[in-house]
């Protein structure tokens, strides 16, 4: 097979047609789960994908303050963590991303064939300028 016969093949193939459907409708229902979850834990959360062999996301922070003695927005570490928590979810690899940014492989308890790619966008650093401005 070469390389760009592979590129052909959709992701669909893996799966009949049934098989894809039902994977897809049980994706959509944990987005709705893992984007309230991080919500709440002050992250917006964008997904993609066929969400039939994985569920691609990506996250931000968008939250900054104290909320219930919590201090926003929680670092990557701990949001991941959290949703470790919060889901029924096992945290696999992790590492960075070409950009510096965080990537994590998640999978559900209920569903350990169905990868989730999360990757996490980290905020901005803070400068400031310590030149006098005339």
């Amino acid at each position: 097979m070469t390389t760009l016969e592979y590129k052909t093949i959709p992701k669909s193939y893996l799966f009949t047609k049934e098989e894809a459907e039902m994977r897809e409708l049980w994706a959509r229902r944990f987005i709705t789960e893992f984007t309230g979850v991080s919500r709440g834990l002050g992250y917006g959360v964008f997904h993609g994908g066929s969400l039939i062999r994985d569920i691609d996301f990506i996250a931000m922070p968008w939250r900054s303050g104290v909320a219930q003695d919590r201090k926003y927005p929680l670092t990557h570490v701990e949001y991941v963590l959290e949703l470790v928590h919060c889901l029924p979810l096992t945290m696999g690899n992790h590492g960075d991303t070409l950009f510096g940014h965080k990537w994590y492989a998640l999978w559900h308890k209920d569903h350990k064939d169905h990868q989730i790619d999360l990757k996490i966008v980290l905020p901005v650093p803070v400068t400031v300028n310590t030149e006098d401005e005339e």
